[in-house]
């Protein structure tokens, strides 16, 4: 047998004839694909008028999804093998104060989901998607900016994060 690891998941390959005898001269392959959706924070720390936060999974595939959120640390998941079901949508929350980034979501099955950031603070509710891996940009738009503190604002910020090595 052989022994692959992707990223938390570790398989065990096992190659065999029709009768079921494990064979050492066979080949084969097997695909395994994940998708990476990114945003640049997270911060459940209620007070200061923000209440709730969420990281909302989308999955309208016809098959069951698994995912792994990693906040802040990229080689330690806050959260491993998530399950999402197929058609529905998951709304997760860390079970303990966070407030860092960048926050990663792995579909560790492959299927393409839709992955916001869900936070309602004060009397507003806010959802911005976060962005799918490999189509990087070097321009992003986002519809409005306030920082005016006539509206109630005591601080607005653009996130940043650089997922990359340099």
């Amino acid at each position: 047998p052989a022994t692959v690891t992707l990223g938390s998941h570790t398989f065990t390959v096992y190659a065999a004839d029709s009768a079921g005898n494990e064979t050492a001269n066979s080949s084969g392959s097997f695909s395994f694909s994940q998708r990476y959706y990114y945003a640049t924070w997270y911060d459940n720390n209620i007070g200061g008028g923000a209440t709730q936060h969420w990281l909302m999974i989308n999955n309208e595939d016809t098959t069951d999804a698994a995912v792994d959120i990693f906040i802040g640390d990229m080689n330690n998941p806050v959260a491993d093998d998530v399950p999402v079901a197929a058609g529905a949508v998951y709304a997760w929350q860390s079970p303990v104060a966070l407030t860092t980034g960048p926050v990663m979501v792995v579909s560790t099955t492959g299927q393409a989901l839709g992955v916001s950031q869900r936070v309602i603070y004060r009397d507003s509710f806010n959802e911005v998607d976060a962005m799918e891996g490999g189509t990087p940009a070097s321009e992003y738009y986002f519809p409005w900016y306030d920082n005016s503190g006539a509206n109630g604002m005591s601080g607005n910020w653009v996130m940043v994060s650089n997922m990359g090595v340099s």
